[in-house]
């Protein structure tokens, strides 16, 4: 039965708006947790080292889930940076209930579409999705 059930992946996106692009972080099975609030802020640590262009400021769009964006830990964790002087100020927006949908909505939907169309056997494949999946010109 092992190997009869699919390969799990969990993946966390960070869209960019200043640079067109969403960037995914992929978490395999053997290392998925969950989506809290310590994941998400290594998740977004990561992209602010990374990928974050040395912006002093930033303004982030979350959707309103309570576990991973409306706890005080990430309040904490942007106070943190700020404090330390990683960024001069951060926004927190939240969208209106029932109006969520955003670019990372959109850019999951591609991801969707290229998934639904090739076949994922490993790691290695989905990454190749994700990859394929948009393109910059289309953002």
């Amino acid at each position: 039965m092992y190997f009869l059930c699919p390969r799990k992946c969990s993946i966390f996106g960070v869209c960019c708006e200043a640079v067109l692009q969403q960037d995914n972080f992929l978490i395999d099975e053997a290392h998925v947790c969950s989506k809290g609030a310590n994941n998400v802020i290594s998740y977004l640590e990561t992209f602010f080292a990374n990928f974050g262009l040395g912006k002093s400021v930033a303004h982030l769009h979350c959707d309103n889930c309570s576990r991973q964006n409306k706890n005080k830990f990430m309040i904490w964790y942007f106070l943190w940076r700020v404090c330390t002087e990683k960024h001069d100020k951060i926004t927190l927006n939240f969208l209106i209930t029932g109006y969520t949908k955003f670019a990372p909505d959109w850019c999951f939907g591609l991801l969707k579409q290229t998934f639904r169309r090739t076949p994922v056997s490993c790691l290695s494949d989905m990454v190749s999705d994700v990859n394929s999946s948009t393109d910059t010109a289309a953002f």
